[in-house]
């Protein structure tokens, strides 16, 4: 969520995390665990990146300032399809500071669908043309079809493009485009392991077929999960899949508040639980330190493109956490992250609800 007086919080299509004065929030709309609104395409051909000295500019200042972002889910009402960001301003009013961030995700079940047709569109058009200066990030997975090596070769370069062409209709000509989100975990179809060839000139491809869409301005966003998932029952480091700076414009990684090493499924978690996981987030192979160094090797804006809590069951979450929030509100301000998209929905949803009550305190007080 965004930093307190010092982070701007974002939104995924639902109610944004709150800030304290001074602070600006952002939403996600859309819904994560539905496959048709949440994975979509990614890559394509080389290009040089426009935007690569204000990347560097951004990366080096070592700004303090954190837009939070939010997601909110088809199960709530927020979603695209039944008010969509509208809601996020009422998020807003209960959180006592504007949201400037909204996420979503594209349909995958027909190309149609997933480039951003009126549906989906139409909300969001009248959140932009109420708020000119909010801001979209999109999660168009790897596109309709699972074929790495046919996006590779530029077979579904027309399909980014009229992405491209219809965000800028929609009022989002500087989107920010979350390519393959995940993509080094082992629940999505576009795993890299034994094609990062193909995965990279797939992602070449759609960022050179986005950028060709009259009017444009979009930014690109690579963001694995943490840590390091086996692909495939081997270990994969995200590295290996990263398409060349010239492709990218911000870097990050989705985070929650889980550990199967650490929370049991059921019974009581301790805070001593919660520190030693919240720990193993930050220090683990491919945590949030190793993201902070990628980044700043790499002159990127660092980002958190999904973050929450994690209800106490099969998903091994810590529960109502407080302390889990204070923690990524110190980190996010320590170390200059540009948004961090709150995941409210789910075994995550924070608000409305009445699931985890000390930390949606918390999350009030700080943000």
């Amino acid at each position: 969520m965004s930093l307190s007086h010092a982070v701007t919080l974002g939104f995924v299509t639902l109610p944004l995390l709150g800030c304290s004065s001074g602070d600006v929030l952002g939403v996600a709309d859309g819904g994560k665990d539905v496959a048709t609104t949440e994975d979509a395409n990614v890559d394509v051909a080389v290009e040089a990146a426009p935007n690569d000295a204000a990347n560097e500019a951004e990366a080096g200042a070592g700004a303090t300032s954190v837009t939070l972002g939010w997601y909110e889910g088809a199960s709530c009402t927020c979603d695209s399809n039944s008010g969509g960001p509208g809601n996020i301003d009422a998020f807003a009013t209960w959180l006592g500071s504007p949201v400037t961030v909204g996420s979503d995700y594209a349909a995958t079940d027909s190309w149609a669908n997933w480039t951003f047709p009126g549906w989906q569109s139409t909300g969001w058009q009248a959140w932009r043309t109420a708020h000119p200066s909010n801001r979209l990030v999109f999660a168009p997975g790897f596109g309709v079809m699972q074929d790495m090596t046919g996006g590779a070769a530029g077979t579904y370069d027309s399909y980014w493009k009229a992405l491209g062409q219809a965000l800028v209709a929609a009022g989002y000509p500087d989107a920010i485009i979350r390519i393959a989100h995940e993509f080094n975990g082992n629940w999505y179809w576009y795993q890299p392991q034994g094609q990062e060839s193909a995965f990279i000139g797939y992602w070449q491809h759609a960022v050179t077929a986005m950028r060709s869409a009259t009017g444009q301005s979009f930014s690109f966003f690579w963001n694995p999960t943490l840590g390091v998932v086996d692909e495939n029952g081997t270990p994969f480091d995200c590295e290996n899949a990263y398409p060349g700076d010239a492709y990218v414009d911000y870097i990050g990684p989705d985070t929650y508040d889980s550990d199967w090493g650490v929370y049991p499924t059921s019974g009581t978690i301790t805070q001593a639980m919660q520190d030693q996981t919240w720990q193993s987030i930050v220090t683990q192979d491919h945590g949030l330190t190793w993201f902070v160094s990628f980044a700043a090797m790499h002159k990127k804006p660092l980002a958190v493109a999904e973050w929450g809590l994690w209800a106490v069951g099969s998903g091994h979450g810590g529960g109502d956490d407080p302390s889990y929030i204070q923690n990524m509100h110190d980190w996010l301000n320590a170390n200059g992250v540009s948004f961090a998209n709150y995941f409210d929905s789910g075994d995550n949803q924070i608000y409305p609800g009445t699931m985890f009550p000390n930390a949606l305190t918390k999350l009030k007080q700080l943000f």
